[in-house]
């Protein structure tokens, strides 16, 4: 039955799903273009073979969507890793077995072009359980409780492309159902019944809701890999743990992944990720206390190497030498840039930070200076003045269009009082503020005569790329108020509060300059600045479903979080970009994020999010006058989500609120980024009309 409404590659994709039922597989919708079933869905476990509901899932709730084919003990499917060696297990394997040749029977090649789906039949009546690398090294097995991705649907890549017929299945070879039987009766990777008790007897853990169960998932990962338990184990454990205690549980392609990337990991990854995730409650875990420090890094990157040979040249925690790592980075990479929906006009690496300890005790400034040196060995134009009024600042940035702009600053404290503060710094404030997310600022002057004319004179920035970071001491926070916090101002710094301080060394003699060490990290960032400057405006930048999703589930996470960390989100995709660029230069023009990087990315801002929270409990309370004030944006921000834009007229009409209330809530609002301002009407009775952008939306 055809549906006019649809276009023909949704037509295709319905009629797909009416042909696998045919045959007899039950079939459920996808995200759209990826392999992860529909977000609060039960995924596998609403897979029907009814036309009926194929045709109310792909005609009329989600047409164009991916076709998930659940898989069963009477139909698998051999899944074939090509990324992991898995095409050639497979001929090794038919090599013995059958000759070399390939089986008569239906598979699907995927998407991404890395691998294919043999489908076979099972009549023997024996259970067949889902499988990784367990028949071979890149051969997976979709049986009870499993699924793939159909034939048709949209990859990363290409669509699924099908060969041969799908009513022609063959029957499993022997040596597959006998490989698949001895796994079946293997114990080594079996949870005991006390095991599964002991998984699931902790009572500090109710049934959790959506947030924070991928991260509690990778933390109990974690355990058991410190515990050298193998990745069949661990993810048979997740999978129990997942079923049993989430509702709703994750869907099982989440599960998977984190058990992939667990395995990719030294064991001694529990280590870093315990000081992230917890169960206790959030004010009393903000600032975990470590007794050693785990470099997150891919081995031989340039951010590994720098935060290891950074630690033998002086005694600073070594977060703050990830981020000044990450500074040197941001600074060569002013052409990298993610365009999106959500960032049409290009996310850029930039990111502002503030370094905050102890006095004298954790080497903010030299860690700095340290950083100073190698941005000025690479491209000392970047380095902005010092010292300089907000208008001297400016117009540096105006000689410095279309590159990057660093501005380092060690005592911060002094510098941010005055920003917050002080009248006359409220241009740079501005600024700051502006230039965070965008690369075009327009500085009107002081007026002046040309040819017997008074004009005003201004300060053009052009592709704007401004870094920020500060070295403050903990009395920074005597001097700011829970204001100072939600202006949208600070909520554009990452804060950085050590955790873990290495003990005292004696002095290191000699120029870090002089060290081969120094060399090497120089040609590394050498190598990247110039793969920048190669490709120019012209570097595209892949995302994978997968991953997108993840930072998208982080940003979910933010929702209902203090407001100074709701840049988090793209504060974490900025650390993809550094992180991906410091493993190494593609030879195209085409930056992919990988799991790592985007996993790495993700665990860093979670980790910087709680030293931001625990900065807002350090400052002060609101006052009365401020929590009314809160109240009211929550009610102004209520209508304006409902309604999309409203006059100002409207809502202080509608509200009952003042003038000077009005005016606080419209600086705060844009001070957010949750509004922008239009004027209509016409002959001078013009009115404000607010229009809500909250990007954090989705």
């Amino acid at each position: 039955m055809e549906h006019n409404n649809l276009t023909e590659d949704q037509q295709v994709i319905y009629q797909t799903a009416l042909r696998y039922m045919d045959v007899g597989f039950k079939v459920f919708p996808l995200e759209k273009g990826g392999k992860i079933p529909l977000k609060y869905s039960n995924g596998v476990k609403d897979a029907s073979n009814l036309a009926t509901q194929a045709e109310r899932w792909f005609v009329k709730r989600y047409p164009g969507h991916n076709i998930g084919v659940a898989t069963s003990s009477e139909y698998f499917v051999v899944d074939i890793d090509g990324k992991n060696n898995g095409f050639a297990s497979w001929r090794q394997l038919i090599g013995v077995f059958n000759g070399g040749n390939e089986y008569d029977t239906f598979t699907v090649s995927t998407g991404s072009g890395n691998g294919k789906h043999i489908y076979f039949r099972n009549t023997t009546g024996m259970e067949i359980r889902n499988s990784a690398n367990k028949v071979a090294e890149g051969i997976d097995i979709r049986g009870d409780g499993g699924y793939v991705v159909s034939a048709m649907s949209h990859g990363e890549k290409a669509k699924y492309t099908p060969s041969g017929k799908l009513h022609n299945i063959a029957d499993a070879p022997q040596f597959l159902l006998d490989i698949i039987a001895h796994n079946n009766t293997s114990s080594a990777t079996e949870l005991t019944d006390e095991q599964k008790n002991k998984l699931l007897a902790d009572e500090s853990i109710d049934k959790m809701q959506e947030t924070g169960r991928n991260d509690l998932l990778i933390r109990l990962a974690g355990v058991m890999r410190n515990r050298n338990k193998g990745e069949a184990f661990i993810k048979k454990a997740l999978l129990l743990f997942n079923q049993e205690m989430f509702d709703p549980p994750l869907p099982l392609q989440e599960v998977q992944s984190v058990t992939t990337s667990i395995m990719k990991y030294d064991a001694s990854i529990e280590r870093m990720l315990k000081t992230t995730f917890t169960e206790k409650t959030v004010k009393d875990s903000l600032r975990p206390q470590e007794d050693t420090y785990v470099n997150p890094f891919m081995q031989g990157s340039f951010l590994e190497r720098w935060v290891t040979y950074s630690q033998t040249r002086n005694d600073a925690p070594p977060v703050y030498h990830e981020l000044t790592g990450l500074l040197v980075l941001t600074s060569i990479t002013y052409h990298v840039n993610l365009f999106s929906n959500f960032f049409p006009d290009g996310l850029s690496t930039n990111f502002y930070a503030v370094l905050v300890g102890d006095s004298g005790r954790g080497r903010k400034s030299t860690v700095i200076k340290f950083a100073k040196e190698m941005i000025e060995a690479l491209d000392a134009s970047t380095l902005m003045p010092d010292h300089s009024s907000p208008e001297g600042f400016m117009q540096a940035l105006a000689r410095n269009s279309g590159r990057s702009s660093i501005r380092l600053s060690d005592e911060f404290s002094d510098e941010l009082d005055e920003l917050l503060n002080k009248k006359y710094m409220s241009g740079l404030k501005s600024l700051y503020k502006t230039l965070y997310s965008s690369k075009k600022y327009v500085n009107e002057r002081h007026s002046k005569m040309v040819s017997g004319t008074r004009i005003a004179d201004e300060d053009k920035i052009e592709g704007a790329h401004l870094s920020i970071m500060g070295a403050a001491t903990e009395t920074l926070l005597q001097s700011l108020t829970h204001k100072d916090a939600v202006d949208g101002f600070l909520g554009r710094f990452l804060i950085c509060f050590p955790s873990y301080y290495p003990p005292k060394r004696s002095m290191v003699l000699g120029r870090a300059k002089d060290s081969p060490e120094w060399n090497a990290l120089y040609t590394h960032a050498k190598n990247v600045r110039d793969w920048c400057l190669l490709h120019e405006n012209n570097i595209e930048i892949d995302i994978s479903q997968t991953n997108n999703d993840k930072f998208f589930d982080f940003q979910s996470e933010l929702e209902g979080k203090h407001v100074v960390v709701h840049r988090y989100f793209t504060m974490a995709l900025k650390f993809a970009m550094l992180i991906e660029l410091s493993s190494g230069v593609p030879d195209t023009n085409i930056l992919r994020l990988s799991d790592h990087s985007c996993d790495i990315a993700l665990h860093i801002a979670r980790k910087y999010m709680l030293d931001a929270e625990y900065f807002v409990t350090q400052i002060g309370g609101k006052s009365e006058w401020e929590q009314k004030i809160e109240r009211q944006i929550e009610r102004v921000s209520k209508m304006l989500q409902e309604n999309r834009e409203l006059a100002r007229s409207q809502i202080s009409g509608k509200l009952k609120y003042g003038v000077k209330d009005m005016d606080t809530i419209q600086r705060t609002l844009i001070d957010r980024d949750l509004i922008e301002i239009a004027d209509i009407g016409t002959k001078g009775r013009k009115k404000e009309l607010w229009k809500w952008i909250n990007t954090n939306e989705n």
